[in-house]
């Protein structure tokens, strides 16, 4: 089963574009943003990062 490889992560969605974006490095995983707005979910997620964790801890019980 995959899901012991799968890294937490958070989803960003503009307009057409979607990415799974790693909480960890906050590197993009699987899909596309734009350039510009890749930089704002990236600014916007560096200082969120422990509590992304949490969230993503919260829904996905057990991948912990």
């Amino acid at each position: 089963m995959q899901t012991s490889i799968l890294q937490f992560h958070f989803h960003a969605i503009y307009g057409e574009y979607e990415a799974m974006i790693r909480i960890a490095d906050l590197g993009i995983e699987k899909g596309e943003l734009p350039t510009k707005q890749f930089k704002k979910v990236k600014k916007w997620a560096t200082d969120k990062q422990d509590a992304l964790r949490v969230i993503f801890e919260q829904f996905n019980p057990d991948l912990k």
